[in-house]
């Protein structure tokens, strides 16, 4: 009986391996192919039910969730998420074939595409010991391979912090380039401020109507707010415009 299961499994792993090469592939990428699933299936026979589940669900979150190997291995033995036994899930990763170079390129482009991030910031996010769990290798690469225009990413993001949250220009250009903020150069945050469409009298006087609203200040408290270094940095031309506007 174990013997005639291993030779289906053979057979599915051939039909497999000939449906993802495909007509057009080389003999070169057929083999890689054919090895992999053949490795890959080997494994699966010899691995306990759980290591097998292991496997299935690693194969998952791989293939759809483009995750880090330290961040599958997290996931599978978490109590929140599979809550695998560690040996099972230590002998799926090991015994997975997976690109995570790719994985992390894969992640590093929804962080660029979809998020407006920059490079710094993309890498810090897949490097980060709590977030992508990636290799500093790993994210290199994918910063490395990404073709991106990080000064319109700066500028969308600029876009949304006047549009949205009705920031000054100054608070713009901080959030832009600070290491605890968007991570983007000096360049990139001033290409973002000069093709900026802001009216930051209109910005002053949304902040301070949301002050006023919130914290029931005086004028006088509100127009040093407005200007202060440590507060939402307009300019006092800006900041006297809210004042005299303000309801």
């Amino acid at each position: 009986m174990l013997v005639t299961i291993k030779l289906i499994i053979s057979v599915l792993v051939f039909v497999l391996v000939g449906s993802l090469a495909g007509p057009g592939s080389s003999p070169a990428e057929e083999s890689k192919l054919t090895t992999t699933a053949q490795t890959e299936a080997k494994a699966d026979t010899e691995a306990s039910p759980e290591a097998r589940q292991a496997m299935d669900k690693a194969k998952s979150y791989s293939d759809t969730m483009a995750m880090s190997k330290q961040a599958l291995y997290d996931q599978l033995v978490s109590a929140h998420g599979e809550g695998i036994s560690p040996e099972a899930a230590q002998y799926a990763l090991d015994h997975l074939e997976i690109d995570y170079k790719d994985n992390a390129y894969r992640s590093a482009k929804i962080c660029a595409e979809s998020l407006s991030m920059s490079k710094q910031g993309i890498y810090s996010q897949l490097s980060s010991p709590t977030s992508g769990k990636f290799t500093q290798e790993e994210a290199q690469y994918a910063v490395d391979k990404l073709d991106v225009d990080y000064k319109e990413n700066a500028l969308k993001n600029a876009q949304r912090y006047s549009d949205e949250l009705y920031r000054s220009k100054a608070d713009i250009f901080e959030k832009l380039t600070s290491d605890y903020g968007d991570k983007f150069t000096e360049e990139e945050a001033k290409y973002a401020l000069e093709n900026l469409k802001a009216d930051y009298k209109k910005n002053a006087l949304k902040r301070a109507e949301a002050i006023k609203e919130q914290l029931k200040s005086t004028k006088e408290e509100i127009y040093e707010s407005l200007i202060s270094d440590y507060g939402y940095r307009f300019t006092p031309e800006e900041a006297k415009y809210a004042i005299e506007h303000l309801k």
